[in-house]
């Protein structure tokens, strides 16, 4: 039993404590069975501080089993005797149940039990929040560092002295380092050579930093297989928050990214069908040269390669066909190359060396003339072997020029290599430039010719030999330039092909020539005219109507017009032009075999065409002296009367050629020795 004084007394313990942290304070007294076991504990004393507390409290002389909820009551009984046994404080944490009636329902006290002269002093305190506050901490830590080792980045901790005070696992995966091994050391130690001044200067700045400043930089570092890998680093400044005390390091691997950049890069400066480096790569790298032969005063030469006859392959054997050219000259050019030398496609079919370190500049020719070799010969280009020859353009490069001006140079000589006759090294020379010069004026004034009328038809005569009368009348072609007078054909004809009016010069000048037969037709004028077809024409399915479209327009007698084909643009499809010239036969015009005998002169096309006129090339005419050519002559004037065909020899400039060719019994000819070429009001 507690005396009154006792009590007293325990009052004044229960106000000392109320001044404490602690909320709730109790006094029990146990309570034995028969046998003198502890069963329950009797509330001497209760007190709290709050009154909600206070109203959860025992009262005096109540059980402690009484007040709470099965099990919890009973556990608690269990605790209370294990304290009372061992005489010793005890301290543990209690939550009451959530289905517990009452405010005290679902919180969390921190209980200490004080045994004292056979009676136990329970202290409680709710700790409920702080338990809630530590609970929701353990799970933001948790999480935190769940993404921590689990992510892909890595995190670094780097004291203000570059040592490293924290190393997340995913640096371990990245690098292929161990945890060990990455555990201690300093900041930098596994960047890449070339990038190790690089990240020293980033953790200096970021040690420059305001608290909580980030700086950031792709940085190289080196891993445990010895490869490069890229990271991208941010380092932000956390020296003063006591938590850190250092930088800290977030690092992302993105090699893939830099390596898809350098292909990028690559595939920007290469070619994709050779892969040789490109034009851009190509004048690039010429800069960086010429550089370099200032420096060191050795010559340096570009080497401009063109395909001859390259459209010819697309067009014949497919542009598959003409990749496997370009693949294969590629190749064979690389592997004739010098050290130090350097093949480029720069366009099309034309490919380009860069020759550095030459003694003199004769060594540009060596140079040229021995790629050429190796890139000239037979193809295997769609199953079938193919002769391939190359126009090649030379220039050397000079301390008063750019890239540019080098380049242009090796373009003027490789296009005076293919006016020259193709499949030979041409030399840059302030001539051809003169000269491509005057091609450029020639080619912007032609765009031009057609749109102001410039154009006009000239008429040479044709005679019969046997009375020199004009039995005919062929149409040249002439152009009234504005500055420079009258051009023959020869002049600008090549430009008009280059520059791709053909089809409609070609159509100009048959539908004038026609308006003219037509117009003589009426009197005053020869009885047949001759127009030249081109290749062009030859080549177009729409000639035959086009033709006859222009003849019926201008009211022509078909009969009266001889259309030209000459040897010289004959292709190897002789089934279509066969086809072609029995079409203008059917529609009634006539055919003149022109130029024959100008090249390897096929006696084939005799039998193979139907034509009225056969033209002898100036070739047999201007050599009538040889009696060999004489021989030549007669034979073929024989031929062609036992075919029924009428010959007309070109290109009489003399009064002998003219009594030889009468000698021959050839029945017409044409020339300055009859006639210049003239408008037609003067040959009326």
């Amino acid at each position: 039993m507690v005396e009154p004084g006792d009590a007293r007394l325990l009052s004044a313990v229960v106000r000392a404590i109320d001044a404490t942290a602690f909320e709730a304070l109790a006094v029990l007294s146990p309570v034995r069975d028969e046998r003198g076991d502890v069963v329950d504990f009797e509330v001497l004393v209760a007190s709290g501080l709050s009154g909600v507390l206070q109203s959860e409290l025992p009262a005096h002389g109540e059980r402690r089993l009484s007040l709470l909820p099965d099990g919890l009551g009973a556990t608690l009984v269990e605790r209370n005797r294990a304290a009372l046994l061992a005489g010793e404080p005890t301290a543990d944490e209690v939550t009451i149940p959530a289905e517990h009636a009452g405010p005290l329902a679902g919180r969390t006290a921190e209980v200490h039990r004080v045994p004292v002269d056979g009676l136990v002093v329970v202290l409680w305190r709710d700790v409920t929040a702080v338990r809630a506050a530590q609970a929701a901490l353990q799970e933001r830590e948790h999480r935190f560092r769940a993404l921590v080792e689990n992510g892909t980045d890595l995190i670094l901790v780097l004291a203000p002295d570059g040592s490293r005070t924290y190393v997340s696992p995913s640096a371990s995966r990245v690098l292929g380092y161990s945890a060990e091994e990455l555990a201690h050391g300093r900041w930098g130690e596994r960047a890449h050579p070339d990038d190790a001044e690089s990240a020293d200067s980033l953790f200096r700045r970021a040690l420059a930093l305001p608290q909580g400043a980030t700086v950031s930089a792709d940085l190289r570092v080196v891993d445990h297989q010895g490869r490069t890998r890229w990271i991208q680093v941010l380092a932000t400044n956390r020296c003063a928050d006591r938590a850190v005390g250092g930088v800290v390091i977030n690092g992302r691997d993105v090699t893939d990214r830099h390596e898809a950049l350098a292909r990028l890069r690559d595939q920007a400066l290469r070619d994709p069908l050779t892969g040789v480096p490109n034009r851009r790569w190509f004048h690039a790298a010429l800069a960086n040269a010429m550089a370099r032969s200032e420096r060191t005063g050795a010559q340096l030469a570009v080497v401009l390669f063109d395909v001859d006859h390259f459209k010819l392959v697309n067009d014949t054997l497919g542009h598959p066909a003409g990749d496997e050219l370009l693949i294969e000259l590629t190749r064979r050019l690389a592997a004739e190359l010098r050290p130090g030398d350097t093949v480029a496609r720069l366009s099309g079919d034309e490919l380009a060396v860069l020759a550095e370190d030459l003694h003199e500049a004769y060594d540009a020719v060596t140079v040229a003339e021995r790629l050429a070799a190796s890139a000239s010969g037979e193809y295997q280009l769609a199953g079938a072997g193919t002769r391939v020859s190359v126009s090649v353009g030379v220039a050397l490069a000079s301390s008063d020029q750019d890239a540019d001006t080098v380049l242009a140079h090796a373009d003027t000589a490789l296009y005076a290599a293919k006016q020259q006759g193709r499949g030979r090294v041409t030399v840059y020379e302030s001539s051809l430039r003169e000269g491509l010069m005057r091609r450029l004026r020639i080619e912007r004034d032609l765009l031009l010719a057609l749109e102001r009328d410039e154009l006009v038809l000239h008429w040479q005569p044709i005679v019969r030999l046997t009375d020199r009368k004009v039995v005919a009348a062929e149409a040249l072609l002439r152009w009234r330039h504005p500055t420079r007078g009258l051009l023959s054909a020869g002049e600008f004809l090549p430009h008009i092909t280059s520059h791709g009016l053909s089809h409609e010069v070609c159509v100009w000048a048959s539908d004038h020539a026609l308006a003219q037969a037509a117009a003589w037709s009426l009197g005053h004028g020869p009885d047949h005219v001759f127009v030249n077809l081109s290749a062009v024409d030859l080549g177009s399915h729409a000639l035959v109507d086009r033709i006859s479209t222009q003849a019926a327009t201008h009211g022509t007698d078909p009969s009266g017009v001889h259309l030209e084909v000459s040897e010289q643009v004959l292709g190897p499809d002789v089934p279509r032009v066969r086809e072609t010239v029995a079409a203008l036969r059917a529609q009634g015009f006539g055919i003149a075999l022109d130029d024959f005998g100008a090249g390897n002169t096929a006696l084939a096309w005799l039998r193979q065409l139907d034509i009225d006129v056969l033209k002898l090339d100036r070739a047999f005419t201007s050599d009538l002296h040889a009696p060999a050519t004489r021989a030549i002559v007669r034979s073929v004037l024989q031929l062609a009367a036992d075919l029924g065909i009428t010959c007309l020899a070109e290109g009489v400039e003399t009064g002998a050629q003219h009594a030889t060719l009468s000698e021959l019994d050839c029945p017409q000819a044409q020339g300055f020795h009859y006639a210049e070429p003239q408008p037609a009001e003067a040959l009326a």
